[in-house]
């Protein structure tokens, strides 16, 4: 499935490049858009693009569960997003996948893993979540968890610099 959304993607924005050099460009950034979208449902995906924000955001329809997932730059957190976890300051977010039990968050931040971990730490805690992390880090890898009733939080942080790739899950358990 991450090849074939990858693939997908690579496909939409190499089509999107390419109608800028032909003669038959839609002039209206609406037509752009669903010039993509139809490009894209000849292969079964359901996406919708957005170009709105000056940066192309790509939202696919997975039809499994009744979940999506948003790809892009600078995105926003859904409506629903629980309030009660915390995000980096700054924090630039490029994928958010909607699923029936929870989210998982894709993004990256300029701080380093100590600065990030504190955060996390300080501000899950205090928003009533319980620091479940282990002590056994990988050096290159940090994995922070928390819970908190009947959700669990993750927060791993992988190095990449310059920045810090972050994947935020929130899962509600049945």
């Amino acid at each position: 499935m991450r090849n074939t959304l990858k693939n997908l993607l690579s496909s939409i924005f190499v089509a999107a490049f390419l109608a800028g050099c032909g003669e038959n460009v839609p002039t209206s950034q609406e037509a752009q858009e669903q010039e993509l979208e139809n490009y894209a449902a000849q292969f079964g995906a359901d996406i919708d693009v957005d170009m709105s924000r000056g940066t192309p955001q790509v939202s696919f329809n997975q039809n499994l569960g009744n979940g999506t997932v948003l790809v892009g730059n600078n995105l926003n957190l859904p409506a629903d997003f629980p309030d009660d976890v915390a995000m980096f300051p700054d924090i630039q977010i490029l994928s958010v996948n909607t699923m029936p039990l929870g989210y998982m968050v894709q993004a990256q931040v300029a701080a380093s893993h100590d600065d990030i971990t504190a955060f996390y730490a300080a501000r899950m805690v205090a928003d009533g979540w319980t620091d479940t992390t282990s002590d056994v880090q990988s050096p290159a890898m940090r994995s922070l968890t928390f819970e908190k009733a009947d959700r669990r939080a993750a927060v791993n942080l992988l190095p990449t610099q310059p920045n810090t790739t972050l994947q935020i899950t929130v899962l509600t358990l049945g």
